[in-house]
């Protein structure tokens, strides 16, 4: 028998999206200042993004977040897109 999927809501949270980031950001070994300084403002435009829309998905969010990375930095933004890919 199917099972039926549970519906898992969370706050968003701009600090939740600075850690994520640097985390792949270490893993990737940019330095901890550049890293900090593209986590902010990757966070800063995922505010802005996120102000008018009343209800988002994970999926949205980690492409906004990847879209706003592409701008910065591609070797993170594919660290971030691919984090649970990689080995």
């Amino acid at each position: 028998m199917p099972r039926k999927k549970t519906k898992i809501t969370y706050e968003y949270s701009a600090s939740g999206v600075i850690d994520s980031i640097m985390r792949n950001a270490r893993s990737i070994g940019l330095p901890e200042g550049w890293a900090k300084q593209i986590a902010t403002r990757v966070a800063k435009e995922t505010d802005k993004w996120i102000e008018d829309k009343e209800l988002i998905t994970e999926n949205d969010l980690r492409k906004q977040i990847i879209k706003e990375l592409k701008e910065l930095n591609l070797d993170l933004a594919y660290a971030y897109q691919n984090h649970d890919k990689i080995i």
